[in-house]
């Protein structure tokens, strides 16, 4: 039949439109060093956060702010207990707690002398400055695994999110960071006031500082650096978790009010 091509193979190369191919800059955002992250983390926390998540983990974003957190947390207390200040109050309040208990009649004044004077002998400066430091040394390194298993539980659990244990890590220990800042700042403070109470809070104002004062102790607990590192750490919840920075700032900071109550509670109970 006229005009058919039947049998006849199709000679014209079927054209296609090329398939565009996504960019290596939207697939692989450029990386940014260890130190700008540092940097990073006090004025766009929200980027460094976002990185993490996007990314394989790396066990420098962890490792280097434990080493910073820890060798500072060594420093502070062996430059604060190197004050005679700072030595005499603590010897103080340890005394006033012994004579707490002498008119509580839980010890008698007998007792209350031969603990100060075993307190004299066998906590000196450098006993101090040892066990301070080791004390210091494991609760940081506590916190950081206890904080990210936290960070993680809230990711997982609240928000059932898809969330790496090493990455809720990750971001406890670059937004400890502002903890390192805190400490810091508290042993400046400290060097100018001779107080171990001494924060950016109300305490401040309070001179002295006693912690045998019920009303002294939780306004210790109010600490500017304090809602500051929480809201750092909100703000990763809210990237690595995926949710709305509300609900996370409200999981993190109902977690702190638990663990502050906590620690609180044997200072309220005396």
């Amino acid at each position: 039949m006229g005009g058919t091509t039947e049998g006849k193979p199709n000679m014209e190369p079927s054209i296609q439109p090329p398939t565009p191919s996504a960019s290596p800059e939207s697939e692989n955002p450029s990386v940014t060093s260890f130190a700008a992250k540092l940097s990073n983390i006090f004025v766009a926390p929200g980027e460094v956060f976002e990185e993490i998540r996007i990314r394989a983990v790396a066990t420098v974003n962890w490792v280097v702010p434990l080493i910073l957190a820890v060798v500072v947390g060594v420093v502070f207390v062996c430059v604060i207990f190197s004050q005679p200040g700072v030595l005499r109050k603590t010897r103080q309040a340890q005394e006033d707690a012994f004579q707490k208990q002498v008119k509580a009649g839980k010890m008698t004044q007998q007792q209350a002398d031969q603990a100060a004077q075993m307190l004299e002998k066998f906590m000196g400066p450098t006993v101090l400055k040892v066990i301070g430091s080791v004390s210091s040394a494991g609760v940081t390194v506590a916190w950081l695994f206890v904080g990210g298993m936290v960070f993680w539980a809230a990711g997982r659990l609240v928000f059932k999110a898809d969330l790496e244990y090493l990455k809720a890590v990750e971001a406890v220990a670059l937004a400890s960071i502002i903890g390192v800042l805190d400490s810091i700042i508290k042993m400046l403070l400290v060097l100018l006031t001779d107080d171990l109470g001494v924060n950016l809070g109300p305490v401040m104002f309070l001179r002295p500082f006693d912690p045998l004062n019920k009303m002294h102790v939780m306004l210790a607990a109010i600490n500017l650096m304090t809602f500051w590192h929480l809201a750092v750490l909100a703000i990763g919840l809210s990237r690595l978790a995926r949710v709305s920075l509300g609900k996370a700032v409200a999981v993190v900071y109902a977690a702190w009010a638990v663990l502050a109550f906590l620690s609180l509670l044997p200072a309220l109970l005396r």
